[in-house]
């Protein structure tokens, strides 16, 4: 198993005080079977955006490969290297959290010294008690479903006391859309049933809530079209055996956005767009130049883990770019008995 050394000396961008560790080679895209880590994220996720949307959780072999412009077998290897390296560690299966009758909340913080990473996320678990958290070297973003505004500071007093890390700001509201489905008593045993494993086992699933695979598959098919179901994979990309960047572009008042996201596509084909964006207000250091007006994020496979600065200049030069910050996703990992709690409360509820 290949574990990229991520030790690199070279700051590419800042967000506040923030350093993310360069890793990239002279800017240069990983070639085209390098490239397919990314291609079948891209083709998995839904809108080929890599958001808290997930990822279409029945996508067939045919489709991926189709999507992604290689051979089924090619696809079928691929995968089983991401399970057997580590990168894929399962599937996330929430419902739209209008369901709890709340929303989805992140609390930023920093890791300032290198701590015990156990002990961390013991932290973590034990008082904002996160639905997943996503990592970006020393930069968290842990998921939350909002116990309002008072819990939510007391969650953070406690965090901040219990861990060496420095809160970038309040609490704030993902944005995220609404459901266009209620979830009944039997769609709740079907959140349960599917819960149970790493992934989704479709055929004991069906079992447990007495319905056919077939008539189970129809129902979550229906659930994740109206918004009310999701899966999102749950990642460790440092099991990668290249490096993949997140690169965040943030843009002027003046700048057309779409036409910057277009010709960010023409430059650099293998890419895949992430939302939703971090509030750019977070983003700037202080004095940090002029104040922008939206930011762009998207992730990027690159050529190797080369110290080096030249993607970040390569972005920081394109027309409307205001600044641009690199740094390489570690890994999404989640709680799964914050969300249990939740789902057998609305059971037992029914």
């Amino acid at each position: 198993m290949c574990v990229r050394n991520r030790r690199a000396p070279r700051v590419l961008g800042q967000i506040r005080g923030i350093a993310f560790a360069g890793n990239i080679d002279d800017g240069a895209v990983r070639d085209l079977m390098d490239c397919l880590d990314i291609r079948l994220l891209r083709a998995m996720c839904r809108d080929a955006t890599y958001s808290l949307r997930g990822i279409e959780p029945r996508v067939s072999i045919f489709e991926l490969a189709r999507k992604a412009r290689v051979s089924r077998v090619t696809v079928r290897r691929r995968l089983a290297h991401w399970r057997a390296d580590g990168f894929w560690k399962g599937l996330e299966t929430f419902p739209n959290p209008d369901a709890f009758g709340t929303r989805f909340e992140m609390q930023p913080f920093l890791l300032e010294v290198e701590p015990d990473r156990r002990r961390l996320e013991s932290a973590l678990r034990e008082t904002l008690r996160p639905m997943m958290v996503f990592q970006v070297e020393s930069f968290y973003t842990p998921l939350l479903l909002s116990n309002g505004a008072a819990e939510s500071a007391r969650r953070q007093r406690e965090f901040s006391k219990a861990s060496q890390c420095r809160v970038l700001s309040l609490p704030f509201d993902m944005p995220f859309p609404s459901s266009r489905a209620s979830l009944n008593t039997r769609d709740w045993r079907i959140v349960r049933a599917l819960r149970r494993g790493a992934e989704p086992d479709w055929s004991r699933a069906a079992d447990e809530v007495g319905m056919t695979v077939r008539g189970l598959e129809r129902r979550v098919d229906y659930l994740v079209r109206s918004n009310a179901l999701f899966f999102h994979p749950l990642l460790d990309f440092r099991r990668l055996p290249g490096s993949i960047a997140w690169v965040g572009l943030l843009y002027g008042t003046e700048c057309d956005a779409p036409a910057l996201w277009a010709r960010i596509e023409q430059l650099y084909p293998e890419v895949l767009r992430q939302e939703p964006t971090y509030p750019v207000e977070y983003l700037v250091p202080p004095g940090g130049g002029p104040e922008p007006a939206g930011a762009i994020t998207f992730l990027l496979p690159v050529a190797s883990a080369a110290t080096g600065d030249q993607l970040r200049r390569d972005f920081a030069n394109i027309e409307g770019v205001v600044n641009a910050l690199v740094g390489f996703p570690t890994q999404c990992w989640s709680d799964p008995a914050v969300l249990d709690a939740w789902v057998s409360a609305k059971i037992g509820a029914g």
